[in-house]
C-alpha cells in the first residue's frame, strides 16, 4: 500500500472518527424489548423485595427519561437511557412508570417527570435493588440482571461511592 495513502486515511479517521462517535448519541433508539438477556419469571427479589422491585424499576426509568439540561443534572447519554430502560421494562413491564417513560419515548424520544431527581437517590435505589437479587446466591437470572443494573449505575455515576 501507498504510504501516502496509509497516512491520508489514518489522518481521516482520526479527524472524523469523534464527530461520527458524538453524533452517534444524537439519536434515541428504543430498547428491542423482545431480546432475551435474563429469564423474567425466574428472577425473585424475595419477601420483602416488593419495594425494592418497585424502586429498581422507577430509578431506570427515571434514568431513561433523561434530565433537564438546564438543571444541574445535566443529560443523561441515549445509549444508557435505552439500556435502563430495556432493563426497566424485563424487571416489570407493568410498572407504570416503565410504561409511561416507554410512551413518551415511543412518541418523540422525549420523557417528562425527572427534573429536580437527584441521582444519588436513584443509584441508591439502583444498589438497594441490586442487593436484593443478589441474597438469592444461586439464581442465574438474578445474578445476570444484577450485573445489568451494575453497568447502568457505574454508567449512570461513575466514581460514585457506592461504585
Amino acid at each position: 500500500m501507498n504510504p501516502q495513502l496509509f497516512h491520508a486515511l489514518t489522518l481521516c479517521a482520526l479527524l472524523f472518527a469523534p464527530s461520527l462517535r458524538a453524533q452517534e448519541d444524537t439519536l434515541f433508539y428504543l430498547p428491542d424489548m423482545e431480546a432475551e438477556l435474563f429469564d423474567t419469571d425466574k428472577l425473585d427479589f424475595g419477601r420483602r423485595g416488593t419495594f425494592d422491585k418497585s424502586g429498581l424499576v422507577a430509578a431506570l426509568a427515571r434514568i431513561a427519561s433523561d434530565f433537564d439540561p438546564e438543571e444541574k443534572n445535566g443529560k443523561v447519554p441515549n445509549l444508557l437511557r435505552s439500556n435502563a430502560l430495556g432493563i426497566a421494562g424485563r424487571i416489570n413491564p407493568e410498572a407504570k412508570s416503565f410504561k409511561t417513560t416507554y410512551e413518551q419515548l415511543e412518541q418523540d424520544a422525549e420523557a417528562y417527570g425527572s427534573s429536580g431527581t437527584s441521582k444519588d437517590r436513584l443509584l441508591g435505589n439502583i444498589y438497594r435493588g441490586i442487593r436484593t437479587l443478589l441474597k438469592d446466591k444461586g439464581n442465574e437470572d438474578n445474578k445476570i440482571c444484577a450485573a445489568y443494573c451494575v453497568d447502568v449505575a457505574i454508567r449512570f455515576l461513575p466514581g460514585h461511592k457506592y461504585s
